[in-house]
C-alpha cells in the first residue's frame, strides 16, 4: 500500500517487536513488563514482584506510544509528503519507562524491588496505613515538602535525616507508621491538603470515578427495528411501511 501511496502512515504494534528472537512469541502486559524489567521493580523489599492493577505496557507503552508516533509521523508528513511505519514493541516501549532505574543500573548500582527511593525506601515517599484501614500516600520528596509534613505531624527532629540509611531511616518509617494510625485517612486529607505536604488518600476506583466524573449514567440499548424507520427515511426511502410490508422488518 505505501508503494501506491507514499503519504501513508502505518502502525505495528507488537508484543515484542517484528525483529529478534521474541518476535513470534505470544504474549500479555504481564510478559512484556518481565521481560523489559519492569515487573522486577514492582514489589515490596523482600517480597515477590507484584502484578500492577492497570496494563502499563498494553497502555502507557504501546497504544499511547503508538498515538504519539502517528501524531510525529503526521507532522512530519505535513513537512516532506512522506509518510512512514510506526512501529511500536510493548516489551521496548515498556523498558523506555524505566529512565531513572536504567540510570542507576549505568552508575553501577542496579535498583532492587522497594529499595528505591520512589519505591518505598523512605519515610518521605511511601504508602501509610491510617486508623481506619485505608490507606495514605505520601510523596514528600522534595525537602521542603518533607519539613511542612514534619512539622505538620510534631516530629521536627526528622527534617534533617529525610534520606538517612538504618537504622535512623527504620527508626523514622515506624514512627511515621504510629502516627498516622492514630486518624483516619479521611482525617489526615481533611488537614494535610492544603499544606505541601503531598498526602493524598488511596481512593478507590468507585470514589476516583465518581469524583472525577467519569461515571456515565447506563444507557439502554435500542429495541429491535427502533430506528428501522428513521434509517429507512435517512437512506431516501419516502413509503417507509412499502419497505417494512415487503422486507418483514419490524415496525
Amino acid at each position: 500500500l505505501a508503494s501506491h501511496n507514499p503519504a501513508l502512515v502505518y502502525v505495528a504494534l507488537t508484543g515484542y517487536g517484528q525483529h529478534g528472537p521474541y518476535r513470534d512469541m505470544a504474549g500479555h502486559d504481564i510478559n512484556y513488563l518481565a521481560m523489559a524489567g519492569v515487573l522486577d521493580l514492582i514489589g515490596p523489599a523482600g517480597g515477590a514482584p507484584v502484578i500492577p492493577g492497570v496494563q502499563i505496557a498494553d497502555l502507557a507503552a504501546g497504544s499511547m506510544r503508538a498515538v504519539a508516533g502517528v501524531l510525529g509521523a503526521l507532522l512530519e508528513r505535513t513537512r516532506t509528503g512522506k509518510g512512514q511505519l510506526v512501529d511500536i514493541s510493548m516489551m521496548h516501549g515498556s523498558a523506555m519507562l524505566l529512565p531513572l532505574a536504567l540510570a542507576q543500573l549505568s552508575d553501577g548500582a542496579p535498583p532492587r524491588r522497594g529499595c528505591a527511593t520512589l519505591s518505598g525506601r523512605y519515610a518521605c515517599y511511601r504508602i501509610y496505613e491510617a486508623g481506619d484501614g485505608r490507606y495514605l500516600a505520601v510523596g514528600a520528596l522534595e525537602p521542603r515538602f518533607w519539613a511542612v509534613l514534619c512539622q505538620a505531624l510534631d516530629c521536627e527532629e526528622f527534617i534533617a535525616d529525610q534520606f538517612a540509611d538504618d537504622p535512623r531511616r527504620s527508626q523514622i518509617i515506624l514512627h511515621l507508621e504510629a502516627v498516622f494510625r492514630r486518624r483516619s485517612a479521611a482525617d489526615w486529607f481533611h488537614q494535610l491538603r492544603r499544606l505541601d505536604a503531598c498526602v493524598t488518600p488511596i481512593r478507590t476506583l468507585e470514589e476516583a470515578a465518581a469524583d472525577l466524573g467519569l461515571v456515565e449514567p447506563a444507557l439502554e440499548g435500542p429495541k429491535l427495528g427502533e430506528h428501522t424507520r428513521q434509517v429507512l427515511t435517512e437512506a431516501g426511502y419516502p413509503d417507509t411501511d412499502a419497505v417494512l410490508a415487503d422486507s418483514g422488518l419490524p415496525r
